[in-house]
């Protein structure tokens, strides 16, 4: 409060700041006047546009849809060339030893106790 009332004996309770003189009902009048005319901005818009700004929309649509018909295309005959065993007997039967001992070993079992459970089944 000290430094408060030190500014206010030296400078008074005055406000420095002043609007001037019809400021605000002056000020729309002004803006309008620095606005360019309607006429000059809307023959501005009126330009005609180079052919690739008007087809670039549609190219790109296009490359899209092309797209997404292409990786359809490979997915589906992807899928149509692997066939699938007839039933589980032929995997276990082209089973080598070697898959086996891996699985043994991922698993930590011993060899007897791998073969008893596929027997078991």
């Amino acid at each position: 409060m000290i430094v408060d009332d030190k500014l206010e004996n030296t400078f008074g309770r005055k406000n420095p700041f002043r609007v001037p003189d019809d400021y605000f009902t002056l000020l729309e009048n002004r803006i309008m006047d620095s606005l360019p005319d309607m006429a000059l901005s809307h023959t501005n818009s009126t330009k005609k546009l180079h052919i690739w700004k008007r087809m670039r929309i549609y190219v790109a649509t296009a490359a899209c849809v092309g797209g997404i018909l292409a990786g359809y295309i490979i997915y589906k005959d992807s899928r149509a060339s692997t066939t699938l065993p007839s039933n589980n007997a032929d995997i276990v039967a082209n089973t080598n030893d070697y898959n086996i001992e891996k699985a043994v070993d991922y698993v930590m079992m011993n060899n007897d106790d791998f073969y008893s459970y596929l027997t078991s089944e």
